[in-house]
């Protein structure tokens, strides 16, 4: 064959074009990549910082290093919380005094209006006032029996009363509450007026003794707190005082601080005084005494007034912990202005 043939037939032949693979986008492909870099640069540090937290560092000798522990708290820092105690326990004594002001107001229901004999003109009057004087009656006794079983666990609860008074008060109290619902139960049963009329009346002749005994145990309890109170607080003044102690023989001005302390000794003293003298006047009370409420309330005043004496014990225990940190310390009161002139601080 010619080779002129065949070049004219290449010649002939359509041209193919160059062969180029498809293009791909690699951006995607990039974020990703990155993204899971990322993260787990996150994990190896998450990682890293619990291990730190969890295992204690090493020291130099392999050893593994002891946690420092805190301070333990300073002579005048366990004051502040002995004197915050005594402020817990002066609360609940005025939550108590508050409560022996609601019973002091305490009014027994009347019945004066359904004990009058019903008009004989006027039939089924009689049965309305026999049910109206039930429901009157009934109500009565569950309260007084309410405050009374609420009293018992008061009465165990006390710490200076001795087992033979917590004994004999509990008893007077469950022999009180005996009473009442055996009176109770008889003024269900009953269906003659006149029956009942005379199971009221006993009932309104009862609340003397119901008052006074519930009385006497209120003011027992509050007393006993008080005495609580005053001997731990006793105790912290004692402390205070060798504290003072140890600033007078380290030369420093302590006589305005011994003055307070003996303030603060004598408030205490006080409200102690006060509180045995308001349980020796209610402990002989019986109902036979005409004069009975009013000896009852000199109690109650005298268990306030002594309450009283313990807040200033608190406050003036605050205020020395101050002037005795104050002293340690070197730091000296600047005088007032007002201290010269108190007219102008009005």
């Amino acid at each position: 064959m010619d080779p002129k043939d065949d070049f004219q037939r290449d010649e002939d032949l359509e041209l193919l074009p160059d062969y180029e693979p498809p293009s791909r986008n690699i951006t995607t492909f990039i974020i990703i990549g990155v993204g899971i870099l990322i993260l787990l640069a996150v994990v190896v540090v998450v990682f890293l910082f619990i291990r730190g937290r969890t295992i204690a560092p090493q020291t130099g000798n392999g050893d593994i290093a002891e946690i420092t522990p805190e301070p333990p708290p300073t002579f005048y820092e366990i004051l502040f919380q002995d004197i915050q105690e005594q402020e817990g326990k002066v609360i609940e004594i005025g939550n108590d005094l508050r409560e022996l002001d609601i019973f002091f107001s305490y009014q027994s229901v009347n019945f004066s209006d359904v004990l009058s004999p019903a008009p004989t003109q006027a039939q089924g009057f009689g049965s309305q006032k026999a049910e109206v004087a039930r429901a009157r009656a009934e109500l009565e006794i569950d309260r007084r029996v309410a405050i009374l079983e609420s009293l018992i666990p008061r009465i165990e609860a006390t710490e200076k009363t001795s087992p033979i008074q917590k004994a004999l008060y509990a008893s007077e109290v469950e022999s009180q509450i005996n009473f009442l619902n055996s009176l109770k139960a008889r003024v269900i049963d009953r269906v003659s007026f006149d029956q009942l009329s005379i199971d009221i009346n006993v009932l309104s002749d009862n609340y003397n003794n119901f008052r006074i005994i519930a009385s006497q145990v209120l003011i027992v309890v509050i007393a006993d707190k008080i005495n609580v109170s005053g001997e731990s607080f006793t105790g912290i003044a004692i402390e205070m005082g060798q504290k003072i102690e140890e600033l007078r023989v380290e030369k420093k001005d302590v006589l305005e601080a011994q003055k307070n302390l003996g303030n603060i000794l004598f408030v205490l003293g006080d409200a102690l005084a006060k509180a045995e003298t308001a349980v020796v006047e209610v402990l002989p009370l019986t109902s036979a005494q005409g004069n009975y409420n009013s000896v009852l309330l000199s109690a109650k005043a005298t268990v306030g007034a002594s309450h009283k004496n313990l807040n200033i014990a608190v406050r003036d225990g605050r205020n020395l912990i101050n002037s005795l940190m104050d002293i340690e310390a070197g730091r000296t009161q600047r005088p007032n202005f007002f201290q010269f002139f108190p007219l102008f601080s009005l």
